[in-house]
């Protein structure tokens, strides 16, 4: 049996998977798992969690990313993006980590990063064992369309967030063989779909677009509908789900905020019945020293 942890995203609604990883390692001693895959932000933090460093995440949330231009209206005032997807990557990860890259592709551990192929609409998965500057992929993988405006290019390629056509990324032809922590960022009510108001702007912002983006943004409530489904069947089979209760704001920076969502996200996983029995069951396996050994040194 392998294992993968795979993590929504959702902006700031993100410290609920920052609080339910660092559950997994802290709480539960689970240093590493044989896949991890993740869409838009929730990509730093797997990062950090595979790196051993999950501990650090919320420093940098609370000193980086709640205080900083990362998110705001007034980098559009400034003509800089909503999301400032150069400043999370430049500013934040690069002079906090600049070894990242070379330290991700070392790792035994698979760490998969989905992005949209912007002329196409589809999905393309890059790994850290794919020989890519891993900055660059996870630039593209939280690359919203729109909010940040650009594509990234990767080899041949151009690329944005591959949350648009697979925002809980569980298609990873290995990930889909494994036994799943899936840690989701919207309540089981939500529904994402477009608003009226939404679906004129996306009309109106059409000529700025490759003609695969653009469908990909109409289907984006269904794939993600799908998705959802998917999990469900999932959840049944025996596949662990951990969803908070209670909806969280996308762009809610407050640091009390962000400090109370990842508590919930703590809580779920260190009380889950079904995380203690998995977690029983992998110290008892031929690889528990690779679940539960020291961080790597990296």
């Amino acid at each position: 049996m392998k294992i993968s942890v795979i993590a929504e995203g959702g902006a700031f609604r993100t410290a609920y998977v920052m609080g339910a990883l660092n559950a997994l390692y802290s709480h539960f001693g689970l240093k590493r798992v044989d896949y991890v895959a993740g869409s838009s932000i929730s990509l730093g933090l797997l990062s950090y969690y595979i790196l051993g460093r999950i501990h650090e995440a919320f420093a940098i949330v609370e000193n980086y990313l709640s205080k900083s231009p990362a998110i705001g209206i007034s980098n559009v005032i400034k003509r800089r993006p909503f999301v400032d997807v150069d400043y999370v990557i430049d500013k934040v990860l690069k002079i906090n980590e600049p070894s990242l890259s070379d330290k991700l592709s070392n790792l035994e551990t698979v760490f998969v990063i989905p992005v949209t192929d912007v002329k196409t609409g589809i999905v393309r998965y890059f790994t850290n064992h794919d020989g890519y500057d891993l900055f660059e992929v996870m630039r593209a993988g939280i690359a919203m369309p729109l909010a940040y405006n650009k594509a990234v290019k990767i080899g041949g390629g151009a690329y944005v967030d591959g949350g648009l056509v697979d925002p809980v990324p569980i298609g990873f032809p290995a990930v889909k063989q494994s036994k799943k922590i899936i840690i989701l960022t919207k309540t089981e009510k939500e529904v994402k779909g477009w608003n009226p108001i939404e679906r004129t702007l996306l009309k109106l912002l059409k000529w700025k677009m490759e003609p695969g983006l653009y469908k990909a943004f109409q289907n984006a409530g269904k794939v993600y509908r799908e998705r959802m489904s998917e999990i469900k069947r999932l959840e049944e089979e025996g596949n662990i789900v951990i969803r908070p209760k209670k909806k969280m704001s996308r762009f809610g920076r407050n640091i009390r905020t962000i400090k109370k969502n990842a508590m919930h996200g703590y809580s779920a996983v260190a009380s889950n019945e079904q995380v203690i029995e998995l977690i029983g069951d992998l110290k008892k396996s031929l690889k528990r020293n690779f679940y539960f050994g020291q961080p790597l040194k990296t």
